[in-house]
């Protein structure tokens, strides 16, 4: 008989990530569009962002997909064979674990951009952020090489990609995950926002030579200072569940803690598919700019070229070229 807490669980995850998918995708299409437009580019704190633009639109197509087929419909791709196991692994940790990375590195930014120290002023620049998003993907990238070598494809009544638990690292490899996806992230984010908020009091007065370009600034904090605040809230749930997991005591019975756990783990991907509402929410310069690209998307979609209709004698029939690539003929 099957256990009603998965199927209840398992009808509300078909129902959540389809929309949720979505809304990732839409959201964060139109997050690189609006950050790569040159009053947020060459902020370094919008390539930050940009860069976890680009993650989360990764997490909102392949994880989703991945979690949508194997929370949803118990159907997991990476039970298929060995190398899917692997590999499947291998690309989800990283792609879940750098995303909240850069959201630390904004936050060190706005904290940088707002001191009074000049010293501190100097590293909010593009240079440094490309530096720090580089080095950043390549330790996580190179960390979760220990995947190829920990999850095993385990052959019992089905096939189950999990971790071998022969070694010390193998048990405790999902406890730093868990540590770098739902426990640091939120205090170092929580500690350089608060830092942010207490050099901002301190200085209101700019120079009138900056002040656009300070604008723009104050109003990237508000959005670091948003998104911090909303990861901590949706994540905190889930990151407790996760570590509770790995208690030698056991609080709930396992199809319980199951079911609380693909619950819970429904408002942590909101963290991934959610900051363009933020960055709307927070940002009138973002939401300006992203109006100003979807009115030239608008406006190239919508143009229609016309063009004066022209008598073809020799073959005696007109043709009216109505736009691009629609042709009218009158014989």
């Amino acid at each position: 008989m099957a256990d009603p807490l998965a199927s209840l669980a398992a009808t509300i995850v078909r129902v959540f990530i389809p929309p949720t998918m979505v809304a990732g995708v839409v959201g964060n299409s139109l997050n690189i569009a609006a950050l790569t437009r040159s009053k947020l580019y060459h902020h370094a704190c919008s390539r930050y962002f940009l860069a976890q633009s680009i993650d989360n639109l990764l997490f909102s197509i392949v994880v989703l997909t991945f979690s949508l087929l194997t929370f949803g419909y118990s159907n997991d791709p990476s039970n298929i064979c060995l190398y899917c196991c692997k590999s499947i692994q291998y690309v989800i940790g990283v792609i879940i674990v750098v995303s909240p990375q850069f959201v630390i590195l904004a936050s060190v930014d706005r904290f940088c951009a707002s001191s009074f120290d000049a010293g501190r002023r100097k590293l909010s620049n593009v240079t440094v952020a490309r530096w720090s998003m580089t080095i950043v993907e390549i330790i996580f990238t190179l960390f979760y090489f220990s995947t190829f070598i920990l999850m095993d494809l385990q052959i019992g009544v089905t096939a189950t990609c999990s971790i071998r638990v022969a070694t010390l690292y193998s048990r405790m490899y999902p406890i730093i995950q868990a540590l770098l996806v739902g426990v640091i992230p939120p205090i170092l984010m929580a500690i350089f926002g608060f830092m942010t908020i207490y050099n901002t009091k301190q200085a209101r007065a700019l120079p009138d030579s900056t002040s656009s370009f300070r604008r723009t600034e104050g109003q990237l904090i508000r959005m670091v200072l948003l998104q911090v605040s909303s990861h901590f809230i949706l994540c905190a749930p889930f990151a407790t569940i996760y570590i509770m997991g790995f208690l030698p005591v056991q609080v709930f019975s396992l199809s319980t803690y199951y079911f609380i756990y693909k619950i819970t783990a429904l408002p942590y991907y909101l963290t991934y598919t959610t900051t363009f509402a933020l960055y709307i929410l927070s940002g009138s310069i973002y939401r300006n700019e992203t109006v100003r690209f979807m009115r030239k998307v608008f406006r190239l979609r919508c143009k229609i070229e016309v063009r004066p209709i022209f008598d073809d004698r020799t073959m005696n029939r007109q043709i009216h070229v109505t736009g691009p690539g629609q042709i009218t003929e009158y014989v």
